[in-house]
């Protein structure tokens, strides 16, 4: 959308993010004191403001937004690679052409198509079969990270999420984590991921 626009990006969040801006020369230079990127804004998600960020407090907010998803998560598409993007018919550049219109030339130019597997296999997963397998799996795998909230709660650890999606955030003392970490990993078949930007949280999903 522009070289000179801000980008927002939450924090905790995935590295490769920050990283596909710099790849793509959409920043200046590190601040090392800080230790962030210039022209990326850092959207703070944390206990207190509920893991979402005030939008209202960014440099640019609107009534548009580019939507971008996929099956990957829905429905372990992982790998098979199958997504879709929604563009608002009014989002415009300043001369008032569409971007959609704009988008759709590059991604036809750049990009072949989906496989005719990936594409039977997204069909598939929008039949009504397909939907109530997706929504079972879903359910098995919040049952289970149900069970891991519940345990670490007893065990007297802060908790977030495992409520309404397959993961959950467990907080860990500095001084600890990093026992715990490696405890998962080589003991546990649990695998666990830590955000960059909180290092005190730790993702723990069951395998």
């Amino acid at each position: 959308m522009g070289e000179d626009l801000a980008k927002e990006l939450t924090s905790a969040r995935v590295q490769a993010y920050v990283d596909s801006r710099v790849i793509i020369c959409q920043t200046v230079a590190f601040q090392k004191d800080v230790e962030k990127y210039g022209k990326i804004e850092y959207m703070k998600c944390t206990p207190e403001n509920g893991f979402f960020p005030d939008l209202s407090k960014t440099s640019r907010t609107g009534s548009v937004a580019i939507s971008i998803s996929s099956f990957s998560k829905y429905a372990g598409f992982t790998g098979v690679g199958l997504g879709w993007t929604v563009i608002p018919k009014q989002l415009a550049f300043s001369d008032g052409f569409p971007v959609a219109k704009d988008f759709n030339r590059i991604i036809c130019t750049t990009f072949n198509g989906a496989s005719n597997m990936a594409q039977a296999g997204g069909v598939a997963c929008l039949s009504a079969q397909g939907l109530k397998a997706m929504h079972q799996v879903i359910g098995f795998n919040k049952e289970n990270t149900e069970i891991i909230a519940n345990t670490f709660e007893l065990l007297g650890f802060k908790v977030y999420g495992g409520r309404n999606a397959p993961y959950a955030w467990v907080h860990f003392l500095v001084e600890v984590h990093g026992m715990f970490l490696q405890r998962f990993l080589r003991k546990l078949t649990w695998l666990q991921h830590q955000a960059v930007g909180s290092d005190q949280l730790v993702k723990v999903l069951l395998e």
